[in-house]
């Protein structure tokens, strides 16, 4: 029960981040406690910190004139099974008052494969402040952590936040520390 909780913080967080600068020459890169990967260089880290000692949320913003795109990593450094965290972000998001009007819709829950490893994932659209989102998280278990990947855009957006997702993904890594 205390993981949930954590889940639920986590996701609490990411709907109250504040702005931390990022470098702008160069792609981001990211390495802690065994996970790495990397984004494009004109992405800004709105958010890079330990959850308690019971994992990690890390989240960049497209740093584009009207750009909607947004990509968090979390995990939790323990195992749990991927549709049981899926299904509680999907509770918290729909109890978050930005996506209370006019709600957001989600699909089932589907197995995918994310890094060439075995994922779940759900989508999902909505509106923010009138603009159509679209989004999907994604969750899976890596060297006993539970890692999950939440990924939002609007439509105009979502080209470049695709390319910086699929980047996340071909350069992810997980191993034991």
């Amino acid at each position: 029960m205390r993981y949930l909780v954590s889940i639920f913080s986590v996701f609490a967080l990411f709907l109250s981040t504040t702005f931390a600068a990022a470098p702008a020459d160069d792609d981001i890169q990211f390495l802690k406690d065994g996970v790495s990967f990397s984004l494009p260089a004109d992405w800004t880290i709105i958010s890079d910190e330990p959850v308690d000692d019971d994992g990690h949320y890390f989240s960049v913003e497209h740093n584009t004139d009207d750009a909607t795109g947004v990509i968090t990593v979390t995990w939790l450094n323990i195992h749990i099974e991927p549709d049981v965290v899926i299904d509680s972000h999907k509770k918290n998001m729909r109890a978050a008052q930005i996506y209370q009007q006019p709600g957001i819709e989600f699909t089932a829950i589907e197995p995918v494969t994310f890094a060439g490893r075995k994922a779940y994932r759900s989508k999902y659209a909505t509106l923010v402040n009138g603009s159509k989102m679209e989004g999907e998280i994604i969750c899976l278990n890596c060297e006993g952590k539970t890692i999950s990947f939440f990924v939002q855009s609007g439509l105009d957006d979502k080209k470049a936040t695709d390319a910086a997702f699929l980047q996340l993904e071909q350069t992810f890594g997980c191993r034991e520390e």
